[in-house]
């Protein structure tokens, strides 16, 4: 059985490096939300936990958002 989800945001949308949108500054994504295509087989956690991980460092080190 493998679960589909909608995904909102296309990786070219976005810095892979740190995960935050390139249109809107500030904004980070993770996770699901990312339009990543492969055969999880209900199991994409790697994928949440390492972009979760990148996009939480990013966010902690940007203080001109705010």
């Amino acid at each position: 059985m493998e679960l589909n989800t909608y995904r909102f945001c296309h990786p070219l949308e976005i810095n892979l490096k740190t995960m935050e949108s390139k249109k809107i500054k500030g904004l980070y994504f993770c996770g699901e939300v990312i339009d990543v295509d492969g055969n999880t087989g209900d199991y994409n956690l790697q994928e949440a936990f390492s972009t979760g991980y990148v996009a939480g460092e990013s966010a902690s080190k940007c203080s001109d958002v705010l």
